[in-house]
């Protein structure tokens, strides 16, 4: 760290509970030398061991003679599982340089609880079975996850290499009860007795998957989307803005829900205009925007800050052409998961975080400064006229 060219970091990172975890840790890297490597040990094993390789994209991770690259744009992702309340970590690096911008270097990661304990017929709902028909999406662009295909990496149409098909864990409370990989069309089916259950999806190169609301109707074969999004680089913020879709039999929900973003300097990206600044003078580069506008109900929507600024970012959702009398947020289920600088994940759900005056959702402040993100209140978060289409 600092100053140095090569060293050891270690310690041990604790878990919310007990059970089996899913991780990864990010690298990244921005010109480093063809010698800098970085060894990452889980539990004392070692991992990978992750070098530079600018001709096929850089940083690889080395292992049966061959190296595998995932990234131009200087990302790759070591993942394990562990089981048990915490973890302990060692990273070894080696750099020719002791400029921190100039090296490989570890990032962040996530850990998502898969389950302890098997699957009974006492762990599962009683109800008649269903199924829940998905698919699997590229939050930033709308395209299928499709495995061994060419992804959006949130920078470059093609810029991230699929190297194995996304999968999903299905929990019943804290018990793993089903887990299905996404196919080649970027699809996935489960099929379970009718119930609400916990949904994660796990992608190589993308940003976990936390679903609280995945519902399998009795007797029907739902259809659910499942947003995943590429992993940021540090000191960048994403937020995710997804809700329902139409159920079989089920209520009216919104089709049309709209994200959007204000920043420091009063400028707000939206469906209309979409990047701030909206204008860009020679030279000058988009601060924040809006990568994907979804019309056909259940979203994504998707907003991403490339570079922050000092002072607050406050975030609000729309429902388009909503009755402000008769809103439709009782059965939208919309949910926002802002992804922030310093690699943090918060979720927020309608009704139960931030406020909502009519058809207007106020759902949470960031501060562009230090990434902290509070919940919306009148306060924190004033009522203001959306802007003039």
């Amino acid at each position: 760290a600092g100053s140095a060219s090569s060293g050891v970091l270690s310690g041990r990172h604790p878990l919310p509970a007990g059970g089996r975890w899913r991780g990864y840790i990010s690298v990244f890297a921005n010109a480093p030398a063809a010698t800098d490597y970085v060894e990452i040990r889980i539990n004392g094993g070692l991992l990978a061991r992750i070098v530079n390789n600018p001709t096929s994209g850089y940083p690889c991770i080395v292992g049966g003679g061959t190296q595998t690259c995932i990234s131009q744009t200087g990302l790759n992702v070591v993942e394990f599982v562990v089981v048990g309340n915490a973890f302990d970590y060692s990273f070894t690096f080696n750099g020719a340089t002791n400029g921190p911008d100039m090296r490989l270097f570890v990032s962040g990661g996530e850990a998502a609880y898969i389950g302890g304990g098997s699957a009974t017929s006492s762990s599962l709902p009683a109800g008649a079975p269903g199924q829940i028909k998905g698919t699997a999406m590229d939050g930033v662009d709308g395209r299928l996850l499709l495995g061994s295909n060419q992804m959006s990496d949130g920078y470059n149409a093609n810029g991230l290499t699929m190297i194995s098909a996304a999968q999903i864990f299905v929990l019943s409370g804290t018990t793993l009860v089903q887990q299905v990989a996404v196919d080649n069309k970027g699809a996935y089916l489960v099929s379970l007795p009718a119930g609400m259950y916990a949904c994660v999806g796990v992608s190589t190169g993308f940003e976990m998957v936390f679903d609280p609301l995945c519902e399998v109707v009795a007797n029907t074969a739902v259809t659910d989307k499942m947003t995943f999004v590429p992993i940021l680089k540090p000191g960048q913020a994403r937020f995710v803005l997804t809700w329902s879709v139409t159920r079989p039999n089920g209520p009216p929900v919104a089709k049309d829900l709209d994200a959007y973003l204000m920043g420091p300097t009063g400028c707000e990206a939206f469906w209309k205009a979409k990047q701030c600044p909206a204008k860009l003078a020679g030279g000058q580069t988009v601060d924040y925007r809006l990568d994907k506008d979804d019309t056909s109900s259940g979203g994504p929507e998707t907003i991403t800050i490339l570079r922050l600024q000092s002072g607050q970012y406050v975030y609000r959702v729309n429902e388009y052409n909503g009755d402000k009398t008769k809103p439709k947020w009782a059965t939208s289920n919309a949910q926002v998961t802002a992804y922030n600088p310093v690699g943090d994940a918060k979720h927020f759900s309608v009704g139960t975080d931030g406020y909502i005056d009519g058809i207007v959702w106020y759902v949470f402040v960031m501060d562009g400064d230090t990434g902290d993100i509070q919940t919306c209140n009148p306060t924190l978060c004033p009522i203001r006229p959306l802007p003039k289409m």
